[in-house]
């Protein structure tokens, strides 16, 4: 999974959770849902999206699907901490 960078008609620019840059192909067989089933017009540029494809030889990914995760699931998203100790823990 990663975050959209860019999109260009139906290629995406992803940096992966490694900050690594991979290609994603999308084709009109591609489920893509964003709550929803919806296409490659609705994502936008700072999405984060769970892509599950074949690679290519070129080493981008064809997708199969593509989820469009809620802001700030895997890469942060601001907001305050949790107060208090782990579970089993005293502060």
């Amino acid at each position: 999974f990663g975050q959209i960078e860019s999109i260009d008609g139906n290629t995406l620019s992803i940096t992966d959770r490694n900050g690594n840059p991979v290609t994603v192909q999308v084709t009109d067989t591609t489920l893509i849902e964003k709550n929803a089933s919806v296409s490659v017009s609705d994502l936008a540029a700072g999405d984060t999206v769970i892509i599950s494809g074949s690679d290519n030889t070129d080493g981008s990914i064809t997708a199969r699907s593509v989820q469009v995760a809620p802001a700030g699931r895997f890469f942060g998203g601001g907001g305050q901490p949790p107060n208090g100790a782990p579970a089993g823990q005293s502060q």
